[in-house]
C-alpha cells in the first residue's frame, strides 16, 4: 500500500476509532493517516465524543496558504491539531514528548525538536529491557480520568509510527537538555507551567481554547511532579533520572 495515495479517489472513507478512551469518528482521505490510525480502530455504538470531518478542499487550502507539504502530511498534521483541540474539552491535552512506560507507569520526556527526548527514552528501553516500551514517541495524550492522570498512545506520533494503543498512569514529566554532565531538579509550579505550555499545541484561534489549555496545565502541574534534566547519552543518565523520579 502506498501511504501517500488517496483512498477511494477524493471521497475518502469514514472510520470509527477509540483514542484516549474517547469514541472518535474520522473522515480520512489518505492512506498515511489510515495506516497510522489502524491500531486504534474500534466498532462502538452511540454518539462520537470527537468527530473529525474536514473537507479535502480545506486541507488543500491549508497546503497552499500555510503548510507547503505533501497532501498526506497536511491531513496527518491537521487532523491531529483538530483532535488535540477537541481533547481539551475532555480533560485532556497533547504534550510534545516521548513517552516510555516502565512497570505500568508513564514517564514523559519533553524537549524541542532535536533536543534528545527520543534518544533518552531509547536508553530506557536498552536499560530496562522487557520492563519498558514506548507509548508514543512524539505526541502522547494526557487525560484526567476518574481522578487520575493517564497517558495514552495516539495515531499522531511524528515521523515514525512509534506508538501503542495502550495507556498507563502518568508518573512524571521531564524536560530534557543535552549536556556533558548529568543532573536533575524538580521544578516549582511557576517554572513547570511555562515549560508544559511551551510543548503543547500553540495555535489557538479562540479564547476558550487558550482558557482550557491553561486550566489543564494548571491542574497537571498541581498533581504531577515536573523535572528539568541536563544529561548525556549514557546509562548513568537513565539511572539518575529513574532514581530521582521514583522517590516521588
Amino acid at each position: 500500500m502506498d501511504n501517500t495515495e488517496l483512498i477511494n479517489g477524493k471521497l475518502g472513507i469514514y472510520k470509527k476509532y477509540k483514542i484516549a478512551d474517547l469514541k472518535v469518528y474520522m473522515h480520512i482521505y489518505y492512506n498515511h493517516l489510515l495506516s497510522y490510525a489502524k491500531k486504534y480502530e474500534c466498532d462502538w455504538d452511540g454518539e462520537a465524543d470527537i468527530t473529525i470531518d474536514y473537507p479535502l478542499e480545506k486541507y488543500e487550502k491549508i497546503r497552499k496558504e500555510k503548510f507547503p507539504a505533501s497532501m498526506h502530511m497536511v491531513e496527518y498534521m491537521y487532523s491531529g491539531m483538530i483532535f488535540f483541540r477537541h481533547l481539551l474539552f475532555h480533560s485532556g491535552m497533547m504534550l510534545h514528548a516521548s513517552a516510555v512506560v516502565l512497570d505500568k507507569e508513564a514517564y514523559l520526556f519533553s524537549a524541542n525538536s532535536g533536543g534528545g527526548k527520543s534518544t533518552h527514552t531509547k536508553l530506557w528501553l536498552d536499560y530496562f529491557k522487557d520492563r519498558a516500551y514506548i507509548l508514543n514517541d512524539d505526541k502522547p495524550l494526557i487525560r484526567k480520568v476518574d481522578g487520575e492522570w493517564i497517558a495514552y498512545g495516539g495515531p499522531w506520533s511524528g515521523k515514525t509510527d512509534l506508538s501503542e494503543n495502550k495507556k498507563a498512569k502518568l508518573k512524571s514529566i521531564v524536560f530534557v537538555n543535552k549536556s556533558s554532565e548529568n543532573q536533575i531538579e524538580k521544578l516549582s509550579k511557576k517554572r513547570a507551567v511555562g515549560l508544559v505550555i511551551s510543548q503543547t499545541q500553540k495555535r489557538f484561534y479562540q479564547e476558550k481554547l487558550l482558557v482550557k489549555v491553561l486550566d489543564i496545565v494548571e491542574k497537571i502541574t498541581d498533581d504531577i511532579p515536573i523535572y528539568q534534566m541536563q544529561c548525556d547519552i549514557s546509562t548513568d543518565a537513565v539511572e539518575m533520572a529513574y532514581n530521582a523520579i521514583r522517590r516521588e
